[in-house]
């Protein structure tokens, strides 16, 4: 399984690495829309972590590509904006795991490891 990680906030990275999950690590370069949609596709992703803080002001937008690309990838969406207004708009598009930063990396990589154990047990 591929997690396609949309962030340059390395403590977020730092914790994905050293959380020792059953998946191999992504890290995307942008948040151009051809960048993302050539990840979806040729890199076989199994799930998308979108920093709201790297993908602003486009992070709806990236999560509507994604899901026009992959209909049911599981999506991990993170930001330290907490207005109601955000989680009320991104959560219509279909968010598998909303959280604040800074979020701990126990809690991050827990998220990670039961999406991704939800997505294996939906291809099964």
């Amino acid at each position: 399984m591929k997690l396609l990680v949309l962030s340059n906030d390395e403590t977020i990275r730092n914790r994905l690495v050293h959380a020792k999950l059953a998946v191999e690590l992504i890290f995307a370069i942008g948040t151009e829309a051809w960048t993302i949609a050539e990840a979806l596709t040729i890199k076989s992703v199994s799930a998308v972590l979108i920093d709201d803080d790297f993908a602003r002001p486009n992070s709806e937008r990236i999560i509507k590509l994604t899901r026009q690309i992959k209909h049911n990838i599981p999506v991990i969406f993170l930001t330290s904006d907490k207005s109601i207004e955000l989680g009320k708009r991104i959560s219509q598009l279909g968010i598998d795991f909303y959280g604040h930063k800074p979020i701990g990396g126990d809690d991050l990589g827990e998220a990670v490891q039961a999406i991704l154990k939800a997505r294996v047990k939906q291809l099964n």
